[in-house]
């Protein structure tokens, strides 16, 4: 016989929110529900805007937040922004900023119309496993989609040598880093304003370094971070989304790991969003 407190449970109708995902619902005619703006998401859009219009600005953003804050589904945002303005989607949400706080959503609005948003967007979702492949793979993606008429045969003919190497376990991070950084020069000269790399669940490239001492996803972080402060124009555009600061994963490592990890840390402005 039930309780009557399992009765009540049974009783009760329950939904859930599905989850954002920021490879899944930045693809064309995905739905999504309908965005409305926090205070942290607020913050972070006036950070976005000034990393991309002012020189010294910083470049490379890492999203502290926990689970269910918001945080994917404000790089979904982000991306919408970036590639499709117009759409009802974003006007909708920018409706909801401008009702709570007009100021940021007539930068955001000036922003639009002088192209400052205007950029090619690589989303990547974390996992426990190599940074590099992911990020070689996104960029091979990107040669591939049906609108890079912007990139050049033999451009998308180089990723995909470097794919094979680092496939291969051949990995220059330094190298991945530079290809990224001629990318956002190739979308600037195709009349873009850069590009933006977006990494969810970035926690999962560091609790795999963290665990297999891959230094690889500890070095590429920071030399992409660097790319992106070297940038002065805002032409590339780092942000990563993680449940814990940088610190929290380098509790398990040994002095040489933990200085390692202090610079990276140090590469990037760490936002709480909540």
């Amino acid at each position: 016989m039930l309780n009557k407190s399992m009765a009540t449970s049974e009783e009760i109708p329950r939904t859930f929110n599905r989850s954002a995902n920021i490879t899944r619902d930045t693809a064309e005619g995905s739905a999504k529900p309908n965005y409305s703006f926090s205070n942290s998401s607020i913050d972070l859009i006036d950070l976005v805007l000034d990393a991309a219009t002012h020189k010294n600005a910083d470049k490379a953003i890492s999203v502290v937040g926990p689970y269910g804050s918001g945080k994917s589904m404000f790089g979904v945002l982000l991306s919408e922004l970036a590639r499709n303005p117009d759409s009802s989607w974003v006007q909708s949400a920018l409706v909801g900023l401008n009702s709570i706080a007009p100021k940021t959503g007539q930068k955001v609005s000036t922003a639009i119309s002088n192209r400052e948003l205007e950029y090619k967007v690589i989303p990547i979702i974390g996992s426990r496993g190599s940074i590099s492949i992911s990020l070689v793979n996104a960029l091979s993606d990107l040669c591939e989609a049906e609108d890079t008429g912007w990139i050049s045969p033999d451009f998308a003919g180089r990723v995909s040598r470097l794919v094979d190497q680092v496939m291969a376990g051949i990995i220059d991070t330094s190298e991945i880093a530079r290809f990224y950084s001629e990318t956002a020069k190739l979308a600037t000269t195709a009349g873009n304003k850069g590009l933006i790399i977006l990494i969810d669940e970035f926690g999962q490239f560091l609790e795999h370094a963290a665990s297999v001492e891959a230094i690889d996803n500890l070095l590429l972080a920071q030399q992409l971070a660097e790319e992106s402060s070297r940038a002065k124009d805002g032409s590339l555009l780092l942000l990563t989304f993680l449940h814990q600061s940088v610190a929290h994963y380098s509790r398990s490592g040994n002095y040489e790991q933990f200085t390692e990890w202090q610079k990276i840390q140090g590469r990037f402005r760490e936002v709480a969003f909540n």
